[in-house]
């Protein structure tokens, strides 16, 4: 996994086990993987092992229902098995959508 996001990735791992997330980590941690992709889109190459992250993005996956649940949201428009793009794109919404929730129930 690159290192720019090692930290971000542990931070949001810690704060899905205790159900601390914040808006600020997950736009950092949306950030990191927009700087990823546009990397990759630049046509250089990332070398992740995919096997060590999707554990990752299934904490993360899972943690949207549960947050959704706790405060009251509802997640209809939120397809669980939308990997049309990729795992990272489904990452992506599903940090969105928990940013959304948050916002919603502050």
């Amino acid at each position: 996994m690159p290192d720019q996001l090692r930290g971000v990735t542990a931070c949001v791992c810690r704060g899905c086990r205790a159900g601390a997330l914040d808006a600020a980590l997950l736009d950092e941690l949306i950030v990191d993987l927009d700087a990823v992709k546009a990397f990759m889109e630049e046509g250089n190459e990332v070398l992740i092992s995919f096997d060590k992250f999707v554990p990752f993005f299934d904490l993360v996956i899972a943690h949207t229902p549960q947050l959704a649940a706790e405060y009251g949201i509802d997640l209809r428009e939120l397809d669980e098995d939308d990997f049309e793009g990729g795992g990272i794109v489904s990452l992506r919404r599903h940090l969105e959508a928990q940013k959304t929730i948050l916002a919603e129930a502050s």
